[in-house]
């Protein structure tokens, strides 16, 4: 259940490295790049479907893990909108 939920957000951060370095905003030179974050992004999903195969209760259960952390998301980024944008008016 936590490992997959890890390599969901290792394939996040793989996916958002790729985003970032086509924008711009990492400048610095990463080696092997794109095709390291590729592959990383390919062996990875191969994981999760493996792991989804092998243990798929577990696996149901890690998304649902994962997801109950949406409404919270959704709340404080709105909370945190209404503390920036109050002072203002």
């Amino acid at each position: 259940m936590v490992v997959f939920g890890s390599f969901v957000f290792y394939i996040l951060l793989a996916l958002g490295l790729i985003k970032k370095k086509r924008k711009g905003i990492i400048k610095e030179k990463i080696a092997a790049y794109p095709v390291a974050p590729v592959l990383f992004i390919l062996f990875m999903s191969i994981v999760l479907l493996s792991t989804f195969i092998n243990n798929p209760v577990r696996t149901l259960s890690g998304i649902a893990l994962i997801l109950t952390g949406v409404p919270f998301y959704y709340f404080f980024k709105k909370q945190n909108f209404k503390k920036i944008v109050e002072p203002y008016k």
